[in-house]
């Protein structure tokens, strides 16, 4: 067991022991649930699966008195793609009450930010990027404190260890990054043959602090992140007479974002912006990004009660990344990365809803400056309004010429994903 995880486990057996010697009369209230799911998804002209996956998580949650501990594990089987199997902890943390804070240490996910689809202040944890287009966030060992006095809130973040995101690298990957990567001069080797990628080291710190006013019907929130880069900005090419080594590089970035969001009735304005000073301010190193921007604004309409149990929901934004400053080409001129894979783009999602029984669903994001265009419609189906989740969605790729969608055109897909909650 490496140094990370023996830090969640003495820390939610601290909590666990701290339940189980309290004197307190009542017993502690512990409950067993989980969710066991079939994910797949095949490719439209049939030729093959490009992801056929069980996931099973089991969750347990301890609650005695202000004291609460979690533990939920992740086991994902594939089939066709081994890279994609998981065993491991995913929540795993003990929290308690100190005074008007709530202290939680162990494996959590932080989010932080307004936006829907993008979110650029949201900074803390690593993404899993196995399959991009449903990348989701990764629980990471660290130290939070949250609360509030009053119309003032203070989320205090510690992460004492540095956690990469996973990047679609292996080669069974149906989004593998491989075909971007460069020959050598010589030609040898491919990328595809003889390319091995190196481990970052986890050392480095990343924190976080973030202060939000609400008042006059608005968020306000000011945010800081200081930590390493969890996408490597660049590989350094170590070459052997038997492969090329690719050893990943991730120096630390520090960012300042403000976000706010606001109802006026039943439309909800949101926006968010972020200023991200990389380790290259002066912009000399072609290997590292310049100092960047990134900004999302939008607005959704919430609409229910028109007729009873039908909801809808229209979500429009448009988000920006630029270079401030800094000389060389611009970091979006570059080889596109999941970095920056935009300079202007929209997101668009409409939903119906009817009572707990079925939704339907469009999503929609586009490069404006690339051509590419992503297109998701989904319908979700709650038999009996039950524990059993039955949705059918699908994906549709167009992308420009040099997009960062064009490798994956030929990947539209249909799929089926079929839940139990328990």
């Amino acid at each position: 067991m490496n140094t990370r995880h023996s830090l969640l486990v003495v820390g939610v057996l601290t909590f666990l022991s701290a339940l189980s010697v309290s004197h307190e009369a009542e017993a502690a209230d512990v409950q067993v649930f989980g969710r066991l799911a079939l994910d797949s998804f095949r490719k439209a002209d049939g030729s093959s699966w490009n992801r056929l996956e069980v996931n099973f998580a089991p969750r347990i949650e301890a609650v005695h008195g202000d004291w609460l501990a979690v533990a939920e594990l992740e086991l994902r089987l594939d089939p066709d793609n081994p890279s994609h199997r998981r065993l491991r902890p995913r929540r795993l943390y003990g929290q308690t009450r100190l005074g008007p804070f709530d202290l939680r240490v162990g494996n959590q996910i932080v989010a932080w930010g307004q936006m829907d689809a993008l979110r650029p202040i949201d900074r803390i944890n690593p993404r899993d990027y196995y399959d991009f287009i449903d990348n989701v966030a990764l629980e990471i060992p660290a130290l939070r404190l949250r609360g509030g006095i009053s119309r003032l809130e203070l989320d205090a973040v510690v992460a004492p260890f540095f956690v990469a995101s996973e990047l679609p690298d292996a080669a069974d990957c149906p989004w593998s990054l491989q075909r971007g990567l460069p020959q050598l001069s010589n030609g040898q080797p491919t990328a595809n043959d003889g390319v091995q990628f190196g481990e970052l080291d986890h050392r480095g710190a990343t924190a976080g602090v973030r202060l939000t006013v609400h008042t006059l019907g608005t968020d306000l929130s000011a945010t800081y992140v200081t930590g390493r880069d969890n996408v490597p900005v660049s590989y350094e090419p170590i070459v052997t007479e038997e492969q090329l080594y690719m050893r990943p590089l991730s120096p630390r970035q520090h960012v300042f974002g403000i976000d706010f969001a606001r109802a006026f009735g039943q439309v909800v304005m949101r926006s968010e912006a972020a200023y991200v000073r990389t380790s290259d301010p002066s912009g000399t190193n072609p290997l590292v990004d310049d100092p960047y921007v990134q900004v999302g604004t939008g607005a959704e309409l919430l609409s229910s009660g028109i007729t009873p149990n039908h909801d809808f929901s229209v979500l429009a934004e448009f988000h920006l990344d630029r270079e401030v400053g800094g000389g060389g080409p611009e970091n979006t001129e570059d080889l596109p990365s999941i970095r920056h894979f935009y300079k202007y783009a929209t997101f668009t999602r409409l939903s119906y809803r009817s009572g707990m029984r079925w939704e339907m669903a469009v999503q929609t994001y586009a490069g404006l400056d690339s051509g590419d265009l992503l297109l998701r419609p989904e319908f979700t189906w709650r038999p009996n309004e039950g524990a059993l989740i039955l949705s059918l969605r699908a994906d549709v790729i167009r992308a420009g010429n040099f997009s960062f969608l064009g490798p994956y055109a030929d990947n539209d897909r249909i799929g089926m994903l079929m839940t139990y909650e328990f």
